[in-house]
């Protein structure tokens, strides 16, 4: 079936593309509710009463009428199939909420996958092989002490800035208050046997320890505990760390003072050839130390996703700290925005218009005007406890962070030790429970859908937010000042031995170059931490992205699936009977179907994903598999066209007629659209005519067949 989405191939403007399918699944519905209603007329011989069996989805004049808020907010390929699932699948809040745990499920269980996304994106940012060795602080040092936070000079730990993994500050909460419960992976420590890194099951609570080491200044893990801090895979090893006011320069400020220590098979000695370190890399301790954590906690989570919804981590913050986390968040949501297809596409613009735009362009860590005017309403609304959205004609309602705060601290810890389904059935109660206030003092308003709405918006963002958390950073920063102060000495060193270790060098020099470009990067906030390790940020977004749209994907497929086969079903019934059992297994094997014919290489590649939709779309026009030609001596080509449907004329005709402003739904009083009865009947009346009465003259072109050497070349006409 033509339709104007055969062009979307060559097209740049993926709004545009989301709109027409948007139309076509429009069309779509009104004929299948109307093919419903049509059978449910013939049973009851022209009843008035009779009634539509489905609902009708409304046409381009509800598209048109949300345009303004697709300007407002960024659209992108996860916005867009969020609200064809709705479409396809109705905009109740059953519907919604069925989503929304969904998601949230999606979410929770994607630690795993996150937690190997980062170690990834981390080595790619230092810019290490897999083979990275480094040395650490061995044996015969630490006898010789009796604490590491004794030695002295510019080797002697490695300075990570506070603020450069804290950019929220939120070390500097009491992990036992209110925002505190919501922030932190714990709010005590418990004994280190319980931890996966020692001897039990649990991941170590790294965020909370942070914030123990800025109350004892100088003291370290190990001064405490009496152990190194250990690797989660292989329970060896890795380091201690201490907060300390002043670095090795005599500069001032917050500092953790790591000291990574050598492997117990590491060889010990007051000199040793740092090329006797093979087993000692970058990468093992790095997959060592994110085994030993959980790259975000449920609890967490669930306080990102509120504080994005209403702000209830944020209202005691100031006019500018709520400023940088409102920035962030919006930088997070353009990069999940980004479209790939080739090289990258970074969709800015609010009509998602797709430019090839470099990720080292800062352009797109700017803001406009408007984008301005947004974040200084959403600060004040924060400041004032209060949310509005534009369904609701912009009305400001009270928010009771104080309950909600109150509700996510008696989850504490407990949470972490429920199933996921029962740890998403704790956060829909937090959730439920806003729009359910809200309404006990508005009445008049239905807040629960536009709230709903709001909050599948801000599913993938809030666990992208909360990934970026201090114990996630630590180890990215304190390799990083490693390699900044020894790969380039260690590099000239080998140099030295002879062309025997020349490839060495060369990957030690390219590591140093790579690292000598976030050199003191000083980092001040959110955006600024984005604008400077973008490849980090950019690749653990972009994975968390892609799982979404895979999800998402796939519910959409399985609702058009359901929408297309009323339509397939009726085509059977007006096809030749020789193709009705066909059409059938069609339908049967529908799933197995599209499977075959959609294929998504990547769910990032906006034009890629919007043409797999179409394909779906374009079901109804396949070709039926092994279908019998009427004549291949004749029109051998025939074969590969569908054949003519009144069906899928009466489809064009609904989306022509929604493109002119027409009405298409059902009428005020419920009755179907007897104008859209009008077209299927016309449409079924000139296809039985042209079956009984219809011919095909058949004859020899001359100018082909002169052309063709002689060889006859048939055409027909139909009359």
């Amino acid at each position: 079936m033509p339709t104007p989405l055969q062009a979307l191939t060559s097209s740049t403007d993926l709004s545009a593309g989301y709109k027409n399918i948007s139309s076509q699944i429009s069309a779509f519905q009104a004929y299948t509710a109307v093919s419903t209603a049509s059978k449910d007329v013939d049973s009851t011989q022209g009843n008035s009463d009779a009634q539509s069996a489905g609902n009708i989805a409304t046409g381009l004049n509800q598209i048109a009428k949300e345009q303004k808020r697709f300007q407002r907010n960024v659209p992108t390929s996860y916005n867009e199939l969020v609200k064809l699932i709705g479409k396809t699948s109705g905009n109740g809040s059953a519907t919604t909420k069925e989503l929304r745990k969904i998601l949230l499920q999606t979410a929770l269980k994607m630690e795993p996958y996150v937690n190997q996304i980062v170690k990834e994106q981390a080595l790619k940012l230092l810019g290490c092989s897999q083979q990275q060795t480094y040395q650490g602080i061995n044996q015969y040092q630490i006898n010789q002490i009796p604490s590491l936070s004794l030695l002295t000079g510019a080797t002697a730990g490695i300075y990570v800035k506070l603020e450069d993994i804290d950019f929220n500050k939120v070390l500097k909460i009491k992990p036992t208050s209110l925002i505190g419960k919501a922030y932190y992976d714990a709010i005590r420590l418990k004994p280190l046997t319980v931890y996966k890194n020692y001897k039990g099951p649990k991941p170590f609570p790294m965020n909370y320890e942070l914030w123990d080491r800025t109350q004892s200044p100088t003291r370290t893990y190990k001064d405490e505990f009496e152990v190194f801090y250990n690797g989660g895979g292989s329970k060896q090893r890795i380091f201690d760390i201490s907060y300390v006011k002043q670095d090795s320069l005599g500069n001032s400020g917050d500092f953790f003072r790591v000291f990574l220590i050598n492997r117990e098979d590491a060889p010990t000695g007051s000199t040793i050839n740092k090329l006797a370190f093979s087993a000692q890399t970058i990468s093992k301790s790095l997959s060592d130390y994110y085994q030993s954590i959980k790259i975000f906690e449920a609890k967490s989570f669930a306080g990102t996703l509120l504080n994005l919804l209403v702000g209830t981590l944020s209202s005691g913050l100031s006019i500018t700290q709520i400023e940088k986390q409102t920035k962030l968040a919006l930088i997070i949501n353009r990069i999940f925005g980004r479209c790939e297809s080739g090289e990258s596409e970074i969709g800015v613009s609010g009509v998602a218009k797709v430019s090839e735009v470099d990720v080292d362009d800062n352009e797109f860590f700017d803001f406009d005007q408007i984008d301005l005017k947004n974040i200084d309403t959403i600060t004040n609304n924060i400041k004032q406890n209060v949310v509005e959205f534009e369904e609701c004609g912009n009305v400001k309602f009270p928010v009771d962070n104080n309950s909600i705060l109150t509700q996510l601290g008696n989850l504490d810890e407990v949470i972490e030790d429920l199933s996921i389904e029962e740890q998403v059935q704790e956060i829909e109660n937090i959730l439920d429970s806003i729009p359910n206030t809200i309404n006990q003092t508005t009445q008049s308003i239905n807040f629960t859908n536009p709230f709903n709405q709001n909050v599948l918006q801000k599913i993938p963002e809030a666990l992208a937010y909360t990934v970026l958390n201090p114990k996630v950073l630590l180890p990215i920063f304190t390799f990083k000042q490693l390699l900044e102060t020894q790969v380039l000495g260690f590099a000239n060193q080998l140099i030295t031995s002879g062309n025997t270790v020349i490839n060495v060098v060369n990957g030690l020099v390219q590591s140093a170059n790579t690292i000598n470009q976030l050199a003191n990067p000083i980092i001040n906030d959110g955006v600024d931490f984005a604008r400077k390790l973008r490849q980090f940020i950019f690749g653990v977004i972009g994975a968390i992205a892609e799982k979404f749209l895979e999800v998402l994907f796939g519910i959409l497929k399985k609702n058009l699936l359901n929408l297309i086969r009323v339509i397939l079903g009726d085509i059977a019934k007006t096809t030749k009977d020789i193709r009705i059992r066909k059409i059938q297994a069609l339908l049967d094997a529908g799933e197995f179907l599209v499977t075959a014919f959609v294929t998504v290489r990547n769910y990032r590649e906006c034009k890629n994903l919007i043409g797999q939709i179409q394909k779906i779309l374009k079901l109804i026009s396949r070709q039926i598999p092994n279908t019998t030609p009427i004549s291949k001596g004749l029109i051998g080509l025939a074969n590969y066209l569908p054949g003519v449907s009144p069906e899928r004329a009466t489809i064009n005709a609904i989306e022509i007629a929604q493109k002119f402003g027409l009405p298409t739904g059902a009428l005020a009083d419920g009755q179907p659209n007897k104008m859209i009865f009008y077209q299927l009947a016309t449409q079924r009346g000139l296809k039985f005519e042209e079956a009984s009465n219809g011919v095909v003259d058949i004859g020899v072109d001359p100018i082909q067949t002169a052309a063709a050497g002689g060889i006859p070349i048939l055409v027909g006409k139909n009359r």
